[in-house]
């Protein structure tokens, strides 16, 4: 410092204990966050591994529990086929004593609680275990069984679909086999049976509370129905659902809802010779919640995780003998700081393998995405906008703990937030369902899945994402000095390629220095008054005065003697001044200037002053200085040749 300097500063520096801590707790974190990140990568593909899974066996369990229930009513329908079967071998009905065939069938009708019918050819009734043997009867109960022989022909059993009965005032379906003598078909034996047999099947299966079994006939007309039969039985289905069932034999998943309106994932499967569907439905509301149970199940992963690097990290401190362990800090930092990020991650993750539909590719994405925003990092695309999993370095002092910048963290967090409503909300609506997991089932699926909650979760995150992100944008890019590190670095390349011509531009030396700093610790202000005294300690004349002032300060200077204010860069931080008068050998100019930096904005998010609300910390590069400042170029070649700068000189390494 020249003599006769004069510097009024109110600084408070930390002791070397104080520093000491701090590096110590910046290891911590290192070794914290190198243990975390890579675990809670593998336990988001491990969660995301699992939901899949889960999925897979839910669908899985639903397909097996129809199948087998068809099997099962196709083991009813045939134990009843047998008893048709063995009455139309009768060798009374062969011989023609019918009155002791009526007595046969009418034991083995009463014992599964039916009715035994038989019909000629030309479908009269000849003979019904309802009715005393030898009274006149009506022609063919209401069935459909007419209509089927015509089109598969009257040589093999036969399944009607479900119809009213009038006469007993209730809902029947009939089962027929033909009655051979002496090989040819000679009569019809039908048995009419009560849909009430099916009933009393369905309730001896004991599906889950949440699971919805129906049976219906080829027509869609419910035979039984595992909750409200004696509403619903006998009752059509939805037309769409009738349409679907038409529309294939084989098994499959589909959506649709109930008759009570509830929207539900449906499985179909077919009881086989009869050609009658058995549907299992569940809630969507129950399908749905699979992603949030997996980003749930994730995000507690995480948080064990978080616990456990805790303890680490306080034994890691107790090894080394460091007792004044900071739980609390240690809590704040890991749950309010970093799980919000990791739980980003875990919704990122459950939302890519929702899109991907296939758990293999779903991992690839996740990895190309993560290695992506680690190469944008690198690269210096390290806008928080852009990057929502990654934010800004949040540094910790114990002076001033995270300071202002947890409010940034804070907005940071709601902005990811929101985005990340609007992902599990894309997640939901776009989940892979079964057979239907292919893009175009999913797309056409995609508006039924657009629930009022979903759509209100979807609009609250819209809502939150825009509100944050214009909030955002305005206090670090509009009224802020944010600068991602790639703009800073091109700016100081673009310093390097516009004026590095001034570097062996001669410049005067300071000779004095006066200064008065006003620090505004509440409102993080700085306000600077100084007076450089220039001398021109060279053998030439200066006609030239170049200062840089650090961007992000506003800077207002006069000189001593006339001088023109040739080029002004604020951006980069370049002045140039062209004296009246050159300055000779010898002789002194005055520097007056006065430099403020304030926060910008409505809440001073985006700009970084010298000031906190305690500890604050600056050194003379805030203040304006002479000449071309190679400290400013870039110093790595890669992030040189990045910007098309030339290698430094080896003595400027």
């Amino acid at each position: 410092m020249a003599p006769g300097s004069v510097i009024v500063v109110s600084c408070f520096m930390p002791a070397q204990e104080d520093l000491t801590t701090m590096r110590f707790r910046n290891r911590l974190l290192i070794l914290v966050v190198a243990l975390l990140v890579p675990s809670f990568i593998g336990a988001a593909l491990a969660v995301a591994y699992v939901y899949v899974e889960q999925q897979k066996d839910q669908e899985r369990n639903i397909a097996e529990t129809g199948h087998a229930f068809a099997l099962l009513i196709d083991n009813e329908m045939r134990h009843h086929e047998g008893i048709l079967r063995t009455l139309a071998a009768s060798p009374a009905l062969a011989s023609g004593e019918r009155a002791e065939f009526y007595e046969h069938a009418r034991r083995a009708a009463h014992g599964v609680d039916a009715v035994a019918i038989l019909y000629d050819l030309d479908g009269k009734a000849l003979l019904n275990t309802n009715r005393p043997l030898g009274t006149p009867l009506s022609g063919r109960d209401p069935s459909n069984l007419p209509a089927l022989m015509r089109r598969l022909g009257g040589d093999q059993t036969l399944v009607s679909d479900v119809y009213f009965a009038p006469t007993v005032q209730r809902f029947d379906f009939m089962m027929q086999v033909p009655v051979v003598v002496d090989g040819k078909i000679r009569y019809h034996l039908v048995l009419g049976m009560h849909v009430g047999i099916l009933q009393r099947l369905m309730q001896r299966q004991n599906f889950p509370a949440a699971w919805l079994a129906t049976v219906a006939d080829r027509n869609g007309r419910i035979a039984a129905r595992s909750r409200d039969a004696g509403h619903y039985v006998g009752t059509l289905l939805r037309e769409q659902t009738r349409r679907r069932l038409t529309a294939t034999g084989r098994d499959f998943f589909f959506d649709s809802k109930t008759l009570e309106g509830v929207p539900v994932r449906a499985l179909a499967s077919t009881v086989p010779n009869s050609q009658w569907k058995v549907l299992i439905s569940i809630p969507s509301a129950e399908i749905r919640r699979v992603p949030l149970e997996a980003a749930a199940l994730l995000a507690a992963m995480m948080a064990l995780l978080l616990v456990l690097a805790m303890l680490t990290a306080m034994l890691n401190q107790v090894l080394r003998g460091y007792f004044a362990l900071e739980t609390g800090l240690y809590l704040r930092t890991l749950f309010t700081i970093l799980l919000p990020q990791y739980a980003l991650l875990a919704v990122l993750a459950v939302t890519v393998q929702a899109l991907c539909g296939r758990k293999v590719l779903g991992y690839a994405v996740l990895v190309v995405l993560y290695v992506a925003m680690i190469a944008c990092q690198g690269v210096g695309l390290d806008h928080p906008l852009l990057l929502f999993t990654a934010l800004p370095e949040l540094p910790w002092s114990s002076m001033n703990g995270y300071g202002h910048l947890l409010l940034r963290e804070r907005v940071l967090q709601l902005y990811g937030g929101g985005f990340a409503l609007m992902l599990l909300a894309l997640a939901v609506v776009l989940w892979p369902r079964g057979v239907n997991g292919e893009w175009s089932s999913r797309l056409r699926l995609a508006r039924q899945n657009l629930t009022p909650r979903v759509l209100a979760a979807f609009g609250a995150g819209v809502l939150l994402f825009g509100a944050s992100g214009a909030l955002l944008w305005y206090e670090l890019d509009v009224a802020g000095n944010y600068r991602m590190t790639r703009s800073a670095e091109a700016l100081r390349a673009e310093y390097e390629l516009r004026y590095r011509r001034f570097q062996d531009l001669p410049q005067p030396r300071l000779a004095a220095v006066n200064l008065r700093a006003d620090l505004y610790p509440q409102a993080r202000m700085l306000a600077v008054e100084g007076s450089y005294q220039l001398e021109n300690r060279g053998a030439a004349p200066i006609i030239n005065l170049v200062v840089y002032q650090q961007p992000g300060f506003d800077l207002a200077a006069r000189l001593s003697q006339p001088a023109r204010l040739v080029t002004s860069d604020r951006a980069r931080g370049f002045y140039r001044y062209r004296l009246a008068t050159p300055l000779a050998p010898g002789a002194r100019i005055g520097f007056d200037f006065q430099l403020s930096a304030a926060p910008g904005g409505l809440l001073g998010l985006g700009t970084d002053t010298p000031v906190a609300a305690n500890g604050s910390w600056f050194t003379n590069e805030a203040l304006p200085r002479i000449g071309y400042q190679q400290a400013v170029e870039l110093r790595d070649e890669r992030d040189r040749r990045r910007h098309g700068l030339a290698p430094r000189a080896q003595d400027q390494r």
